[in-house]
């Protein structure tokens, strides 16, 4: 490998999108070589699996205390190799995310492979695509194909029950997609596959209590599926988010088009077999702050389906090039 410094802006350049207002990402000098260490170790592997977390305004606290769930999930998952780290540059304050994980790396307090990406012009799917581009270039940097790597995106907040994340271990193991359900007591409606089909496919409308139940800031996604698609659709920002429901409603309708009927098993799987993590952020917001919330997912959901309606009708799923925020393939 060339310089770490010389070797992370080369793939910093390749994944930027030159248009004014795109974002950008920029590593620290240490990030730099926590990033070369991280490809390596992704390189030397034949299977892989990258977390990606997305916060901000993070006390070195709250940081050691997402520092020992990571170590606690690497200990059931050892494909877990390290974390890419986004941090929303605009809304962080001094860079104090990012500076306060230097320091905690500098004085070995985080030793595992946690690497700090600072986004200017930061949004919702600027967090995902930014990592999965950096890593995308840096494994091809490195002369290594992307077959095996994983991205595990999740909340900052994410933890599972001890028998959960056995269960997510071994789920990981036979299978390319984990996708872990969100517990909410309760309130939690029951679906079944048949329910979201029908909704995926128009034939039933989107309601609060579907999006309730499917509601996700939790999954491993093969890398080759990200790019094949191009990412998270940009377009998710501006209607209130929910661009990991976008994201996987295009891999089913694609799947669906290819006639790769085990691929949408694979997908769906979840709900007959649900993984259960929590996410004390959202368990934290009273009642009708999450019904807030919901209500605008559901808005988000809607425009969506609307949108999906349109792709059907056309020869691709992948993320338009106006709405691509970073780039994989040149």
């Amino acid at each position: 490998m060339t310089n770490t410094r010389e070797f992370t802006d080369y793939c910093i350049a390749q994944s930027t999108c030159m248009e004014e207002g795109k974002p950008r990402m920029e590593l620290s000098g240490i990030a730099a070589g926590r990033f070369a260490e991280l490809t390596d170790a992704c390189a030397k592997r034949e299977k892989a699996v990258v977390g990606v977390v997305r916060h901000w305004d993070a006390s070195k606290d709250e940081l050691l205390a997402f520092y020992q769930r990571m170590q606690r999930l690497q200990r059931v998952m050892p494909e877990l190799v390290g974390v890419i780290f986004p941090v929303n540059d605009d809304a962080d304050k001094s860079h104090q995310t990012s500076r306060n994980l230097d320091d905690l790396i500098q004085g070995k307090q985080i030793q595992s492979l946690i690497v700090p990406v600072r986004i200017q012009n930061y949004s919702w799917t600027a967090g995902l695509n930014g990592p999965a581009a950096l890593l995308y270039h840096g494994l091809k940097m490195q002369g290594r194909g992307i077959d095996g790597i994983s991205c595990f995106n999740q909340s900052f907040h994410v933890a599972f029950e001890d028998e959960e994340l056995k269960k997510l271990a071994e789920k990981h193991a036979e299978s390319s997609f984990v996708l872990p359900v969100k517990t909410d007591r309760a309130r939690k409606p029951q679906i079944n596959v048949y329910d979201v089909i029908n909704v995926l496919c128009g034939r039933a409308p989107i309601s609060i209590e579907m999006m309730y139940a499917v509601r996700n800031t939790c999954m491993i996604l093969p890398l080759p599926e990200m790019v094949h698609l191009n990412g998270y659709n940009a377009y998710c920002n501006a209607i209130g988010g929910n661009e990991d429901h976008e994201f996987m409603a295009r891999l089913v309708f694609d799947a669906v088009r290819q006639k790769d009927y085990t691929k949408v098993r694979e997908i769906l799987s979840f709900i007959e077999e649900p993984i259960y993590y929590s996410d004390s952020a959202w368990d934290s917001l009273s009642e009708s702050k999450q019904n807030s919330k919901l209500a605008m997912e559901l808005t988000a959901e809607k425009k969506i389906a609307e949108r999906l309606a349109l792709l059907n009708q056309t020869q691709s799923y992948e993320t338009p090039l106006a709405e691509r925020d970073f780039r994989f393939e040149q």
